[in-house]
């Protein structure tokens, strides 16, 4: 309790000090409130119309307080904690705020709201989402299509990037070393973003970019949700596949007329071949394509002149297929062929 009595007393010491010193005015109102600078203090401690700088010195378990608030709106605030009576610092904190119109910088003047040159740790983050704040709400359809067109990178920051350059002006007196970051780092290039997404992609007044990485959340969700249902379908065909009875397709099948063979590539996601041999003259030769519900959605009427079709993937929707190959109405034989995506 002496020890904090004592510190407020230094403390109130040093600002009258300051007071009488520096601005050389004080007024302590019928409120209690005190000002320096001015004979109207809003506040219960009111600096106006200068510097401000407090620097006392206690016991040894608080060794250097120092405060200072200059005309530029920085605060740099400098305390030593020595509490083992080791006189090594246990504690060591330099930091550089400015106040900028209503925004808060840390190491920076502020573009934003709040505005750090430097590494943020929280617990928790929490972003304003509720329904009653937002308009024109639609879903995401198109937006998700190009989500694979931005491509992921790894890097390091430069040693520019590490100090704000309108910090460029402060002293070497002032003693504040930056550490450089020596970690590789994983995201996207900015102006890659922007050319896909704009919306994502910010701009402050030197013109350096900023993503809003947070966004790319709902897309990725979305662009899952695609894929799942992707996946679910073909599971659905593959389960039909397997219920279909192949003998009960090929048997009446009558290869003396001609033979069919197994489309290549298989699977194909851009165009497939389907060979097929005629053996003696006929009158008609189709080659038929079904879906797995039996449906007939291609056909292809052949001759003894061509050996083989292609089939073009922007001919057909991905998933499973059969084929088959019909001479003069029976059925020489039919095979399975699958598009992918």
């Amino acid at each position: 309790m002496k020890t904090l009595k004592k510190n407020i007393y230094l403390t109130l010491t040093c600002i009258l000090v300051l007071s009488l010193n520096t601005l050389g005015q004080l007024k302590v109102a019928s409120n209690g409130f005190v000002g320096v600078g001015t004979l109207t203090p809003l506040k219960q401690f009111h600096v106006a119309g200068g510097d401000a700088l407090i620097q006392c010195a206690t016991d040894k378990n608080f060794e250097i307080v120092n405060w200072d608030v200059s005309r530029n709106g920085c605060v740099t605030l400098n305390a030593r904690n020595d509490l083992n009576n080791s006189h090594i610092p246990m504690s060591f904190a330099s930091s550089c705020f400015y106040f900028h119109y209503g925004s808060v910088g840390i190491g920076r003047i502020p573009f934003f709201k709040l505005d750090v040159n430097g590494d943020i740790r929280v617990n928790t983050t929490i972003y304003t989402s509720d329904e009653t704040l937002k308009s024109n709400i639609q879903p995401i359809k198109t937006q998700v299509d190009n989500l694979f067109r931005v491509k992921s990178v790894s890097y390091y920051f430069k040693d520019a990037q590490l100090t704000s350059a309108n910090n460029s002006s402060k002293k070497s007196s002032d003693n504040i070393t930056e550490e450089k970051d020596m970690r590789i780092h994983y995201g996207f290039i900015a102006q890659e973003v922007k050319e896909i997404y704009p919306e994502l992609v910010y701009q402050d007044k030197d013109g350096i970019l900023g993503i809003d990485y947070v966004s790319f959340i709902p897309l990725i969700i979305e662009k899952l949700k695609n894929q799942n249902e992707a996946i679910d379908n073909l599971k659905q065909e593959i389960a039909s596949l397997k219920t279909i009875n192949i003998n009960s397709l090929t048997s009446n099948n009558d290869r003396t007329l001609g033979e069919l063979y197994q489309n290549y590539p298989n699977p194909f996601n851009k165009s497939t071949q389907i060979k097929f041999k005629l053996i003696n003259n006929a009158n008609t030769s189709w080659i038929y394509i079904y879906n797995l519900q039996g449906q007939q959605i291609k056909s292809y009427q052949i001759n003894n002149a061509i050996e083989f079709i292609e089939i073009k993937a922007s001919e057909l929707t991905p998933g499973i297929y059969l084929y088959s190959l019909v001479v003069d109405s029976k059925l020489i034989d039919t095979k399975t062929m699958i598009l992918t995506q």
